[in-house]
């Protein structure tokens, strides 16, 4: 079974609010207001029978708003789930004392109407018992849904890496099909889209390009977060990838014990030389070899704290890069 990554305390982080809105996704949301009187916006109590979620939105694990409280033990995302239904449940309590603060994003769908964001809050209004839930009515289908569902989307804890890249994948989409001209080269050109860090969009810039190994290892619920797609990624031998997919039982280690995991399968004790030459005398000292890039962060931030900004330590080239200069310089100062 696949389980999300807890933190200290052995308890999901979890926003306990009905929203999951920052100011971020606000001014996302904004781009899809109209201005004329035909596409002002207006805020409705909506059935909850009437109004449908995007089936391409969180795909690993959404569940049945008919029962959502039911899942099959059997499903491979089943652990995954009953930690979003725990999350669910306490807001649904709030929703209970206090209703749905901030109303969610609907559109015009068939006969009935699909979500656009809020999706939690929906599920958690029918864990409620509620009838109806606040909801802002747009009249079409907003031309950016798919960047409003990843900017929520990626302000949650419990969504599962391979959700996320898919996620970031549809909005690269929409948005080439709604800027002429746009094109997704390098890692910095994620920065206007996700409002991250460099660092963090270096790391997703790297699982969008991931080995298919590894992206149907996310895929699979083998690989639930990004800190472990990302190792497994760092590892350049396919079969060194495999026998780490194979070997390591990723849902019953963290994933500080994962990282522990993959460093003492790759990592092989250096070879001593024989034979001829072994007699020589030494010219230059070797540093060694590692995938521990703990090690390498420690011994940069002890000697020279300017080395270590703007590097992805998930990912073994940035950290290699990174080496490469502070060695340089550090052999220049001599």
């Amino acid at each position: 079974m696949v389980s999300m990554q807890k933190k200290s305390g052995g308890k999901l982080a979890r926003f306990s609010q009905p929203t999951a809105t920052t100011e971020d996704l606000k001014e996302t949301l904004s781009e899809t207001e109209g201005t004329s009187n035909d596409d002002v916006s207006v805020i409705k109590q909506i059935p909850l029978t009437e109004i449908t979620c995007d089936d391409k939105n969180r795909i690993q694990t959404k569940l049945d708003p008919k029962d959502p409280s039911k899942i099959d033990k059997e499903d491979p995302y089943y652990e995954n789930k009953m930690d979003f239904l725990e999350g669910l449940k306490e807001l649904a309590d709030s929703i209970k004392s206090i209703g749905v603060e901030e109303p969610i994003k609907i559109y015009r769908h068939g006969e009935g109407y699909k979500i656009a964001y809020g999706e939690r809050r929906f599920m958690g209004s029918i864990l409620a018992g509620k009838k109806t839930i606040p909801a802002i009515l747009e009249k079409s289908r907003p031309k950016n849904l798919r960047e409003i569902q990843a900017m929520e989307n990626l302000q949650r804890s419990d969504v599962l890496a391979w959700e996320r890249i898919q996620a970031i994948k549809d909005m690269i989409d929409e948005r080439a099909q709604n800027v002429k001209g746009f094109k997704l080269t390098k890692a910095e050109d994620l920065m206007p889209l996700l409002h991250k860090t460099r660092s963090h969009c270096f790391q997703y810039y790297t699982l969008l390009n991931a080995p298919d190994d590894v992206d149907q290892a996310m895929k699979e619920g083998k690989l639930t977060s990004l800190r472990r797609a990302s190792k497994v990624t760092a590892i350049k031998d396919p079969e060194l990838r495999k026998k780490v997919l194979e070997e390591i039982p990723s849902e019953s280690l963290t994933d500080k014990e994962f990282v522990k995991a993959v460093n003492n399968l790759v990592t092989q004790p250096a070879k001593k030389k024989k034979g001829k030459g072994a007699g020589r005398k030494r010219t230059k000292i070797a540093l060694g070899t590692t995938t521990d890039t703990f090690v390498v962060r420690k011994l940069m931030s002890n000697l020279s704290k300017k080395h270590i900004e703007d590097v992805d330590w998930e990912n073994l080239d940035s950290v290699q890069k990174a080496w490469n200069v502070f060695l340089k310089d550090l052999i220049a100062e001599k």
